[in-house]
């Protein structure tokens, strides 16, 4: 293999390659390219997705990645030779740009490469200081094929960290048209009937919605290669105004508003607007949909154009959703096999029967839960993977939505528990789920409980949890290493609680682990939870929240009332017993009624990293405690030496902080004489912070609390080994 590499490094490359390097402000510029085709390309999974080749062990992933939290970084005490690789299939043809960022090294021997139908592109990579992101990029990649391989490759004991590979289409070539007309192949349905009562329509007539807001049209298409594609509907409207629809694809809204104009009469058909969408390759649902209760138009057809697109028959499922083990389906049946066509009718049975690396879909809609799987669960997911290659994964069925309903769950009388969800396996997998109204006695129940010290190393992913009475998630006595990705905990409270009103219902909770692996939570929400955001007393093994937002802690009814006993802290990160520290990194706290972020008691420092606190009752309190052999707590003490709190780059809006003896804090608002005015930032509306995730799960993109260009806190704070752009990084959360 080495032999392979190194005739790759001296053979002779396309003259149309250059090299282009930036400072790393170029990725925060105006000028953008398309999406990005490469399958984990900030390394956040590991290699997942690339092939490691030559000396694989000089190749590794570590943290303090440009954009995330991992980068992939080569070295070795001897001489080696390495590549990093990956192959991108399905693609259009056209013009595309490869571009990777690289910090730090000396590398006189590396290349940024692909190789498509038979040419090779390339250029080498120079070194850059390190604590300095640099970008390489291969410009002008002609694709007539259908798939590339790219990579990076490195000889002669190079050593350099490398992070956010990008591959991306700038502009394609070629283009396919497919027009469906109704009653044949690609189209799915209509919310109304197939008429042919007025004149001048095309094939066998035209589909016509009830006048209903919501109703709509459905096709189904097959995309062969990815790119942009265009749609245009013919259509007659004989009413009055404009009959405006949303577009979806596979579920998802991609395009509001498409408006369709009076046409003069029925009778008159014209061409819409056209509506540009990007579509990966595969099959796609398309979905018309009318906003207003007047409906839509009389569709005659739709008309689709792009690199290459056809129509697909309805009935074939959305691309990967054949490839599932076992379906969960609102009107299935658990006497059915589960398959696609037959499926399950409860969660139950897909958990009961699916074992180690099987893939169970749950199709959209309301599953009502009322008998509980064991009398302290509604759902109970008992069973286990066997590794993190090998996990049982239940997904909802892509484009869709379903919702785990408790409303009826009929709970077990004091003093036990019934929990909405329980998770007492390893390595699962759950994307996707809705989970909402468990209710409660004087017990606080719980919406997804995890539990039980088997549970281990789970993945949580795109759930939406909320009304629940008493915590979201309450994560007890596991060995850790779960997951918690991209999810949301809010409107939870426990008015008839033992302990209070309203006081245990907090958005995210681990509690009482005393030894095995560290939980993350990255992407997460909590808002309008009665007793806290986040809250960790009474662990003590460590845990790591970052990229996260609590917002409006202790407040009910979307911040109308305050919760009478809730504590309304947004990040409670305490209070351990035995001094361990914790990890809150570039989080967002606002709105809290008590703290934003709160130390609660603990007996040791936590490390606090470029965390914003904006008008919580207190920014940051760091309350410390010890306990003697008895139990007895002794609040107000001094942390010392190592037990001290670490505090790097936070910004208060304002400076109200609490309990700060014994802190070791540098460089934060308060200790830069820095006194946060809103001109500091973009925006201080919070508009948007409880809307929809961006396309790939990720928090909403909001000007809120992002530093403006002549922000005081731009290049203020010290290297605390997150990554940053200029000369140090930026306080708060967001590195402009």
């Amino acid at each position: 293999m080495t032999r392979y590499i190194r005739y790759r490094l001296v053979q002779s490359w396309k003259s149309a390659t250059s090299l282009v390097l930036f400072a790393t402000l170029l990725a925060f510029s105006s000028f953008s390219f398309s999406q990005n085709l490469l399958t984990n390309p900030g390394f956040e999974n590991g290699t997942s997705s690339w092939t490691l080749d030559g000396e694989a062990s000089a190749q590794f992933t570590e943290s303090s990645g440009r954009s995330g939290s991992r980068l992939t970084h080569w070295s070795s005490s001897s001489s080696y030779t390495a590549e990093t690789k990956q192959t991108v299939t399905g693609l259009a043809a056209g013009t595309y740009r490869l571009s990777a960022y690289t910090v730090g090294g000396e590398t006189t021997g590396a290349w940024l490469w692909a190789d498509c139908n038979g040419e090779s592109f390339s250029t080498p990579i120079p070194s850059s200081p390190w604590g300095s992101w640099a970008q390489v990029a291969v410009d002008n990649i002609q694709v007539t094929g259908a798939s590339c391989e790219l990579g990076i490759t490195s000889e002669n004991s190079e050593w350099s960290s490398f992070d956010d590979v990008v591959f991306e289409l700038v502009s394609s070539g070629g283009s396919t048209e497919v027009v469906i007309e109704e009653n044949t192949s690609g189209f799915c349905g209509v919310d109304g009937t197939v008429d042919s009562d007025h004149s001048d329509y095309n094939g066998s007539g035209f589909a016509n919605t009830d006048n209903t807001e919501g109703n709509g049209v459905d096709w189904q298409i097959e995309v062969s290669q990815a790119g942009s594609y265009t749609l245009q509907w013919r259509y007659a409207n004989g009413g009055e105004s404009d009959r405006p629809g949303d577009v979806y694809i596979d579920g998802q809204v991609e395009y509001q508003g498409a408006s369709f104009p009076v046409t003069g009469s029925w009778s008159s058909w014209a061409d819409s607007q056209t509506v540009e969408l990007w579509l990966d390759q595969g099959t796609h649902t398309v979905r018309l949909e009318a906003v207003s209760s007047a409906g839509l138009g009389n569709v005659d057809s739709v008309t689709i154009a792009g690199s290459s697109v056809s129509a697909k028959d309805c009935g074939t499922p959305p691309d990967g959703a054949g490839d599932g083990d076992y379906y969960v389906a609102p009107n299935g049946s658990d006497s059915n096999p589960g398959s696609l066509n037959q499926p399950f009718r409860t969660l139950q049975k897909a958990i009961d029967v699916a074992g180690p690396g099987d893939l169970v879909y749950v199709r959209g809609g309301v599953y009502n839960i009322s008998n509980p799987a064991i009398p302290s669960a509604g759902v109970n997911f008992w069973k286990s993977g066997t590794s993190d290659n090998n996990r049982i994964r239940y997904f909802a069925y892509p484009g869709e939505r379903p919702v785990l309903d408790f409303s009826n769950l009929q709970i077990r009388p004091d003093p036990n528990y019934t929990f909405g969800v329980l998770v007492t396996g390893s390595y699962l997998h759950l994307k996707g789920f809705e989970i909402r109204n468990v209710p409660m006695n004087t017990r606080s129940n719980v919406g997804l409980r995890v539990g039980g010290n088997d549970a281990y190393r789970n993945i949580f992913e795109l759930l939406d949890i909320h009304h629940i009475a008493g915590a979201g998630v309450f994560v007890h006595t596991t060995r850790g290493g779960h997951l918690f990705l991209n999810s949301d905990s809010h409107d939870n409270y426990d008015p008839w609680s033992h302990q209070g009103n309203g006081q245990n219902a907090d958005g995210f909770g681990v509690h009482y682990q005393t030894s095995g692996e560290v939980t993350i939570f990255r992407g997460c929400r909590a808002w309008w939870n009665s007793d806290d955001g986040w809250d960790f007393i009474s662990q003590e093994v460590p845990v790591i929240v970052e990229n996260s937002w609590a917002m409006g802690s202790g407040y009910i009814n979307s911040g109308a009332d305050r919760a009478p006993n809730g504590n309304g802290a947004g990040f409670k990160i305490g209070s351990s017993k035995t001094g361990i520290r914790h990890v809150v990194r570039n989080n967002l706290a606002f709105g809290n009624r008590s703290q934003g972020f709160y130390a609660n008691h603990s007996s040791g420092g936590n490390d606090w990293f470029n965390n914003t606190s904006f008008s919580n009752g207190v920014q940051y309190d760091m309350l410390a405690s010890t306990w003697d052999s008895n139990g007895n707590r002794t609040d107000g003490v001094i942390l010392t030496g190592s037990k001290r709190h670490r505090m790097r780059n936070n910004i208060g809006y304002p400076n109200n902080n609490r309990n700060m003896q014994g802190v070791d804090d540098q460089y934060n608002t308060w200790n830069l004489g820095i006194t946060p005015s809103s001109s500091d930032f973009l925006s201080t509306s919070d508009n948007g912070f409880m809307g929809p995730r961006q396309a790939d799960g990720s928090l909403p993109d909001l000007n809120f609390l992002k530093l403006s260009s002549g922000s005081q806190m731009i290049d203020r704070g010290v290297d605390v080994g997150l990554p940053y752009n200029g000369p140090v990084p930026d306080l708060g959360a967001y590195e402009r």
